[in-house]
């Protein structure tokens, strides 16, 4: 090989006749397979952590180290990575170190054949190549793959304010969900892009095919009008699909990666550390899987109670009505004596002290002006739940308020906002 030309690890299980190329030696066959494992372990990994940012620094590690440390340099990445998804559990954090720890024993064990101590200077620079290739191809990638705009869909879809004022979004589009998803497959997708690209013809269709399952799951996460036509259980079940999806694209490309292996003929120590490795991927991606399918159920049951409170509240908050409507929540005793009542005291803590009223369980003119008047008061901090107040009604909003602003807590602040009102 002429002074200063560049293996081109890429093409590494081609047979290339031009007199330009030259075929690999089992050392540099070896650590091509190893530095595409790393990017399996790594895609994985940063596929999983949320807004992850440190992709440039850590190719920059691998690429600025000496030849003979840049095993170590990725082991370094994928403990690092390990600590930052402590989330999923310590298998997770354990696999994603034990894999670190199986790419620097096998790039070691090939640097240390006679032909790796050879050639380290060529592999040297075929890794820097291999790298700030790969990470062009990530940036591409994100570029054409972005994340969804959450602020705008929620927007969109959204017909109430807030979920304070006791209202949700009248659908649920899975934006967080399908933005997880989009995060895991865009490194992936870069790296079989990348295989397809060079692969020898007996694999370039199957990484075609990895690559284009890919890219309809993508197609389908970005697509809106996709998830709209679906029910929630419907979106559900397609967001579990797609999770799966992923998983079996990685056991495809990691079997594709094993034959590979095999045909290069790498030495067995190598072969049997990149095994290891791809064995304890596999179980770190399910283990991922499981927990990310834990902390769904958990959320869900989250929701399902909130739900229930939220029909507990509505029941609990049912609307009264004045006697001026209702002629018997005039009367003394009345069946919502306690419930007007009640609202009559928590309304006086608000009130200025001339405008206090009787708590005596009877609603009549002088509740009504009683809630005008506080109407007037909080109207422009809570413009949506004060619009159109006649106090003509104690709705289960305007209950929900008096409910909040009985709290001790609330009534402290009451007594700085408003010196006069009744202590």
């Amino acid at each position: 090989m002429g002074t200063g030309r560049v293996l081109d690890f890429r093409n590494y299980f081609q047979i290339n006749e031009d007199e330009t190329s030259e075929k690999l030696n089992p050392a540099e066959n070896a650590v091509n397979q190893i530095v595409d494992n790393f990017f399996m372990g790594y895609t994985l990994a940063i596929g999983v952590i949320e807004d992850y940012k440190g992709v440039k620094s850590d190719f920059d590690k691998i690429m600025n180290a000496e030849g003979k440390d840049k095993g170590k340099a990725m082991m370094d990445i994928m403990i690092s990575l390990a600590k930052a998804s402590s989330k999923y559990g310590n298998e997770v954090v354990t696999g994603l170190t034990d894999m670190g720890q199986d790419i620097n024993d096998a790039f070691n064990l090939a640097i240390e054949t006679d032909e790796g101590k050879k050639s380290l200077d060529k592999i040297d620079k075929a890794i820097y190549t291999k790298v700030s290739d790969y990470q062009q191809k990530l940036i591409d990638q994100y570029k054409n793959s972005p994340k969804l705009e959450t602020a705008k869909i929620g927007k969109e879809n959204s017909s109430y304010q807030t979920e304070e004022q006791g209202h949700l979004f009248e659908k649920n589009l899975f934006i967080d969900e399908r933005d997880s998803l989009i995060s895991q497959i865009n490194p992936k997708k870069a790296q079989v892009d990348d295989m397809t690209k060079h692969a020898a013809p007996e694999f370039k269709s199957r990484y075609q095919e990895i690559s284009d399952k890919y890219k309809k799951d993508l197609d389908n996460l970005h697509n809106d009008e996709f998830w709209s036509g679906m029910k929630r259980s419907g979106r559900k079940e397609e967001l579990e699909k797609i999770a799966g999806n992923i998983n079996q694209n990685v056991e495809d490309y990691n079997n594709i990666s094993s034959e590979i292996v095999k045909k290069l003929g790498i030495d067995s120590q190598v072969t049997k550390k990149l095994q290891d490795f791809s064995v304890t991927l596999l179980k770190v991606s399910d283990l991922i899987e499981k927990a990310k399918d834990a902390e769904a159920a958990k959320t869900e049951e989250a929701k399902k109670k909130k739900d229930v409170n939220k029909d507990k509240e509505e029941n609990t908050f049912i609307e009264i009505k004045s006697g001026t409507v209702d002629k018997e929540n005039l009367q003394k005793g009345n069946k919502n004596s306690d419930k007007i009542k009640a609202a009559q005291e928590v309304m006086n803590t608000m009130l200025p002290q001339d405008d206090q009223i009787v708590a005596d369980g009877q609603y009549g003119k002088k509740t009504e002006k009683a809630i005008r008047t506080i109407s007037t008061i909080f109207k422009p901090v809570l413009p949506d739940l004060f619009q159109n107040i006649d106090g003509k009604s104690l709705t289960p909003e305007f209950r929900k308020f008096l409910d909040t602003m009985s709290k001790p807590e609330t009534k402290d602040k009451l007594k700085t906002i408003f010196p006069s009102a009744q202590k």
